[in-house]
C-alpha cells in the first residue's frame, strides 16, 4: 500500500517560473509544461502513461553531440534525449533550465 502514495506525488516542480525540476527528463512525448500540469492524480498505471514514462525514465544521451530522441535500450522504457531536445523544450516553454535527478554523475552535477 505504501507504493500507492507515489501515484499522488508531483512529477515535477517549477522554480521561479524559469526552472523545471523532474526526475527523468524530456523524452519523446512531452512538449509543454501544461501537459505535466494536466496529468490527473492518482496515476493508475504510471508505466502505461507515455508522458509519465518520459518524465520518470528518460535519460540524456551519452554524448552532447548526439541529437534528437532515440529509444532507451538500456532501460527498455522511455527514451534517450539530446541537448537539442532540452533546448527546444526550454525555448517553447520560456524556461532557462531543466534540472533532473535520475542519475549519479561524478561531480554531483553536469550540464549539457
Amino acid at each position: 500500500q505504501v507504493n500507492g502514495t507515489f501515484d499522488w506525488l508531483p512529477l515535477a516542480a517549477m522554480i521561479e517560473g524559469k526552472i523545471l525540476a523532474v526526475h527523468g527528463g524530456m523524452g519523446k512525448y512531452i512538449n509543454t509544461v501544461d501537459e505535466i500540469r494536466a496529468i490527473q492524480r492518482p496515476i493508475p498505471d504510471p508505466s502505461a502513461d507515455l508522458l509519465v514514462n518520459d518524465i520518470l525514465w528518460s535519460d540524456p544521451m551519452h554524448s552532447d553531440r548526439d541529437r534528437g530522441v532515440v529509444p532507451n535500450t538500456v532501460r527498455s522504457t522511455s527514451f534517450l534525449f539530446g541537448p537539442d531536445r532540452v533546448q527546444d523544450f526550454c525555448k517553447a516553454n520560456g524556461l532557462d533550465l531543466v534540472i533532473r535527478a535520475h542519475q549519479y554523475v561524478m561531480d554531483g552535477y553536469e550540464y549539457f
